[in-house]
Formats: structure tokens, sequence, C-alpha cells
């Protein structure tokens, strides 16, 4: 081959290569119009001893012809063009394309910026010029710059002035600089990586040095928007959308600082839906999360723009209001509240349940309510207290005088979360007495709790608490399983015949986690499962029959038994007696109180034992007292008791001596 014939075959394959590298041949076509072997010849770098079959020159020298005649314009909306091309002519790696404004760079030095630029084979470089920074915004948005390099080697120009006192960080895009090779040590001294230093380039640097500039700020961007991210799942309420707890308290510190100086009044709504958890138990939790999406939207749309409404619970919300009078403006907010959320929703797939929903709000209020959002919101729980013992559906301002008894209600919901968490609580045992032997056959579980400060708590105050605020599940818990294993010790210890009794509340039985409750402390402890008897009330039967008869229906299949306690004193229905299973009737001691005295007293109770026998259920009577109590009973029908007479309530240690004591006759 003539050596003047491989420069021009060579000049051919550099020429198209340079089309490909601008955009002007796509893929596409070079797959069109050559074969596998020819692509293979892009890939080799051109040389003038270089040998190309003359098949492929002549299409290389068509497609040129074709590119020239053509026109084949630049793409300029691609970012990234492929120009490099691999095996059977697929991409084999991608090619960074980049626009570049030069700012402030004298004619020499511009030269050589583009000469570098189009060396440049892993960077496509599109340079643009600005003749000053005061150019530099209405340059990028004309033009759609990424990256701007400053000449900051000319002497007597600022720019390593501009680097030091930071001034590019406000460019609007990221900005490196071309310094002179002794200006290097104080560039390094400003922290400053995105230079170049002039005499020391060539097309790989200039291509690292931008591409790291662009990556860096693509990252630091991509770092913003995480973080922003995070903060959003931080502050937010992952199923409603609405500012979480965490947030509405920062928001309250800052309008309380806001108010102070401006000497105005901001508020706290505390709402509370009543009655959410029956419509979880009896639509699912599908149509529970419907009807608070259907709350936060009437709420909000009738909250001013500077209101902001929170979800701090699971049917609890905050609102923030910033609002004239701190009684009529609160207040008015509030009554409307409680008339949007009054119409009835519609809830379900097919939108064929309606239900009404109401919501209890207390009302603090600052400066007089209190003066730091742990304050505000503490008061305002106070209120919603007391608006719920007023019965719901109703609005209360805090008022120290008269939420006295909420503020208590609140400072024992605290107590009681501490208490679970350090397990303070200890279980007391009743003895449950066989009058014809004399024998102790069982004993009731009580709970009991001694407070460092207030000291004992009975369980008439703290256990409606435990229950109002959804503690009950983790105290009951507790119960259980503490239960299940004084049992085991005593039955180790040699009262292997001795039953044990626990209260279950209407909540714990409704819940769906009783059954795995009680089947792990059956497990952990070892006991009979037919040594242990769960005494549930009448309120258990009336406020959702369909789900008691499925709960204790899960507990006989168990093997425990049950007892039905206080009987008598609600709704007693004998149906409850042929449609639940239980095993064991407690005449409350109300009856057995006066039962020398009062004859309908005595009618009551002989009609509980007759009822009793003849379905073949167990009687116990509870608070019997006096030895003409027990004669009565005993003349009656009833062979178990327990009560004063017997013995109290006993701690543990107290309690296995008693027994002992029994033993020993």
């Amino acid at each position: 081959m003539h050596p003047a014939e491989g420069s021009l075959q060579s000049f051919v394959v550099e020429e198209v290569n340079r089309l490909v590298a601008e955009g002007r041949l796509g893929v596409d076509e070079l797959r069109t119009r050559l074969t596998d072997r020819d692509l293979r010849v892009l890939q080799q770098k051109p040389g003038p001893d270089t040998d190309y079959p003359r098949e492929t020159y002549e299409r290389l020298v068509a497609l040129l012809e074709y590119a020239e005649s053509s026109g084949c314009p630049r793409q300029p909306d691609a970012e990234r063009s492929p120009v490099i091309l691999g095996p059977h002519g697929t991409v084999a790696h991608e090619v960074l394309r980049l626009r570049v404004l030069l700012i402030k760079f004298d004619p020499a030095d511009k030269v050589l910026i583009w000469n570098l630029a189009a060396s440049c084979r892993d960077l496509h470089i599109d340079l643009g010029y600005a003749a000053e920074l005061c150019d530099v915004p209405r340059a990028v948005a004309e033009g759609d710059y990424q990256v701007a390099l400053l000449d900051a080697s000319v002497p007597g120009e600022p720019g390593l002035e501009l680097l030091a006192r930071n001034e590019l960080v406000s460019a609007p895009v990221p900005v490196a600089a071309l310094i002179r090779p002794e200006d290097e040590p104080q560039a390094l001294h400003l922290g400053s990586r995105d230079y170049l230093v002039k005499g020391q380039l060539d097309s790989r640097l200039l291509a690292r040095t931008l591409r790291g500039v662009h990556d860096r700020h693509c990252f630091s961007v991509e770092l913003l928007e995480s973080r922003e991210r995070e903060h959003y799942h931080a502050t937010r309420d992952s199923m409603t959308g609405l500012p979480n707890r965490c947030y509405i308290r920062d928001q309250l510190q800052r309008a309380l600082d806001q108010a102070a100086a401006e000497r105005r009044h901001v508020s706290v709504l505390f709402l509370d839906l009543d009655g959410f958890k029956k419509v979880n138990d009896r639509l699912g939790h599908a149509a529970g999360d419907q009807l608070l999406l259907t709350v936060c939207e009437r709420v909000t749309a009738n909250l001013d723009p500077g209101d902001i409404l929170a979800r701090v619970g699971g049917d609890e919300f905050l609102v923030l209001l910033q609002r004239g009078d701190p009684e009529l403006g609160p207040a008015a907010a509030a009554r409307q509240l409680l008339a949007a959320l009054s119409r009835p929703i519609q809830l379900g797939a097919l939108g064929v349940v309606d239900q009404v929903v109401t919501a209890s709000i207390g009302i603090a209020s600052s400066p007089r309510d209190g003066r730091d959002p742990d304050a505000l919101i503490h008061n305002a729980d106070a209120a919603l207290y007391r608006a719920k013992a007023q019965g719901r559906n109703r609005y209360e301002l805090f008022d120290v005088s008269a939420n006295a008894e909420a503020v208590r209600r609140v400072s024992l919901e605290q107590k009681l979360r501490q208490a679970l968490d350090d397990q303070v609580f200890r279980l007391y045992y009743q003895p449950r007495v066989r009058i014809d032997t004399g024998q102790i056959v069982g004993s009731e579980a009580l709970l009991r709790w001694e407070d460092p400060e207030w000291g004992w708590i009975a369980p008439d105050e703290f256990i409606p608490v435990a229950e109002e605020s959804g503690l009950i599940g983790r105290l009951g818990a507790w119960v259980l399983h503490a239960a299940f294993a004084q049992l085991s010790e005593w039955q180790q210890a040699g009262f292997g015949s001795l039953a044990m009794s626990v209260n279950v509340s209407a909540h714990q039985i409704l819940e769906n986690d009783l059954r795995e409750t009680v089947l792990g402390g059956l497990w952990d402890s070892g006991v009979d499962p037919s040594k242990i008897e769960v005494e549930i009330t009448e309120s258990v039967l009336v406020e959702n029959p369909e789900e008691a008869a499925r709960a204790l229906g899960e507990l006989k299949e168990i093997g425990l038994r049950l007892a039905l306690d206080d009987f008598g004193t609600g709704f007693s229905s004998l149906s409850y007696l042929k449609r639940f299973p239980v095993d064991t009737i407690k005449i409350d001691q109300c009856f057995v109180r006066d039962v020398l005295y009062d004859p309908d007293d005595a009618s009551i109770i002989e009609a509980i034992i007759s009822i009793a026998e003849k379905l073949r259920l167990d009687v116990v009577a509870e608070g019997v007292e006096t030895v003409g109590q027990r004669d009565y009973l005993f003349s009656r029908g009833c062979r178990e008791m327990q009560g004063f007479l017997f013995s109290p309530a006993l701690p543990p240690e107290r309690f296995v001596r008693l027994l002992r004591g029994a033993a020993r006759g």
C-alpha cells in the first residue's frame, strides 16, 4: 500500500470517529451502513501505516459523503453520547457531555482550553464564554451550562481573592479555577480542590477536573435532597402525611417565642376521636385509616392558613392556633371542628357504611395556661380528659381549679407508663375457700401498685386510665405472666391442686392477641391450663357479643376455665349463661353485704344459686365478712367463698404461709 493511500484511509477513519464523537452520526446509522468488521476498524487508533480492508474503506468513504451531504446536525438534547463502539456495534461505554462556561479568559488561554477540550476522548465538552462574573447568571440561563472555569491566572485579576472570599459558591453552577503555578500553595491553603495549574495542563487533566467538579456538585445536590427526605420522614406521620409530635412541638416553640415578642396568644387544641377503636374492631383497619384521612381533610378545611394540624397518636391530633382572643378564638374553632366532624362519613370499599364520628377537644392557651410547649400540650390534654369525663363530643378550656382531677389523670398516666417500664407492680392473692372441707382451693390474683410519691393507688383509679390510654394490653399481659409464674412456684412447692383466678378486662378480651399472650404465659410457666380461671364482667358480653364469643371460645379451647364476675350487677341475662362457655358464677359482694337483713338481696342470691345448680355451674360468693353471711350462703347451697372472714388479699410470701397453715389443719 502506498503511504499516501494509508494516510488517506487514516484521515477517513478519524473524520468518521469525529462525527460520531460530535453526535452527528448515531449508533443506528453506523449499524445500518457498516458491518461488524467495519465497526471493529473504527475502534482502532488510525496511523499512517494502518492497512484497512478496501471494502471497509469504501463504506467509510460513502458514510462520510452521506454525513457531509445530509448535514447531520449535532444532537443538542443528549447529555451523554455514545462514541466508543464495542463488538457487534454495541456501546462499550458512554461519554459525559458537559457544557462549560469560560469566565474572564484572555484570548491565548481561551485557545488553549479549546484545543485541549477538542482532544478529550472520554468527555465531550461544549464551551461558552462570559467576560465578567456578573455575566455568568445570564449566560448560564441562556446556554444551560453545567460547569464554569474561571481564569485566575491573569496578573492583577482578583481570581484568588474570589476563592479566598468564597464568592464563587454563590454562582449558579459549580466553578473551577485556572491558576498560575506560584499560586498553587495559596489555593491549597484556601482549601480549593477545583483548580487547574497553567502550564501543567493536558486533555486528561482537564477532563478529570471538570468531571470532578460536576460530579461533586451532583453529589451535593443528591445529599441535600436525601437530607431533606430524611427530615421530612422524621417530622411527618407516615399514614396521613401530617406533621408529627416532634414537628409541631418545634413549631409551637417558635410560635410562642414570636407571640411573646408581639404580646399575642397561642392556643393548642388537643383532639381525640370518640370510639375510634370500635370502628377498627368492627370494620377493620382499612376503614379506620379511611376514617382518619377523612377527619384530617375536614379539620384542615376548617383551619386558617397559619394554623397547623399534627397527628400525635393513633386517633389523637394537635392543632396549633394563632388567632385572636385566647377564649373566643379557640372556642369558636373547636365548635367549628366538632360540627364538621359530626357529619356522617362513608366507609368501606363500596362506601355503604355511614359512620358518625365525634371528637373531644381540650384547649390550652399561652401565656395563661403555660409558656412552653410541654406545659401547653400537657394542660390541653388535661382539658381533653375533662371533656371526655363530661360526656364526650364537646370541648373544654383548661382551668386550674376545674381540671385538678384531669391534671392528676394526666400525671397518673405518665406514672403508669413509667411503672410498666420499671415493672413495679405487685400481685396480691386472696384465698378461695371450700366451706365443707375448710380447704383453700384457689386464689384470686389482685393487682396492687405503690407509687413512691403518691403511695398506694387503688385499682379503681389506675385501671380505667390504663384502658383509656391503651396501656391495658401491656399491663394485662404482665398480670397473666406473673400469676402463671406464681402458681407454678406454689405447685412445685407441694400445692399442686391449687387453682388461680385472673381478672381480664373487656379491652383485653376484644384484642386479637389475648390467645397468644395466654399461650406464652402457659408455655413459660408450665402450669396446667385447667388450673387457670379467667374472670370477666358482664360488660364484655354486652359490648361486643360476637367478638367476645370468639375470644372466650379460644380460651376454652386452650383448656382454661371461665368465670362471670359480679353477676347480677349489670345487664344480667340468662341468655349469656347459655350462649357463652361459662364455668363459674361469682356473686357480687353488694348482695352478700345485707343478705341477712334485706329480703331482696336474699331472694337474688337464692335465685342465682338455683340457676347455677340447674345449669351445672359452680358458684362463688365474694365479700364474705361475717360468720352469719357464711352460714346463710352455705345453707342455700353455696360451697365456695372468699372475703375478709377468711383472709384479705396477701402478698405471695404471706399467702404461702397461709397455705401451709391450712395444710397443717
